[in-house]
């Protein structure tokens, strides 16, 4: 078995991805985008690739699968066929 070369950041990454997608008051006032820097062969790309994509891929992928729920819950309650 091979150890895993990375060093996973799963929760900075959820903490990113949640300001994302669902971010604050605040966060909405004062965010203009993401800005990630830093020297050569730190770890950026592969942050993104192995960390921040799958979090948002799977909050996307929840919150989707709420909101299809509930969009299905309201049309049953009013009577309304798909």
């Amino acid at each position: 078995m091979t150890e895993d070369p990375f060093f996973h950041r799963p929760q900075y990454a959820n903490d990113l991805a949640q300001q994302l997608l669902k971010p604050t008051a605040l966060q909405l006032q004062v965010r203009s985008g993401v800005f990630i820097s830093g020297i050569c062969r730190i770890g950026k790309t592969t942050f993104l690739r192995q960390d921040l994509i799958p979090a948002l891929e799977s909050m996307l992928r929840s919150h989707c699968t709420h909101f299809l729920q509930r969009h299905n819950q309201l049309h049953q309650r009013a009577g309304v066929g798909h």
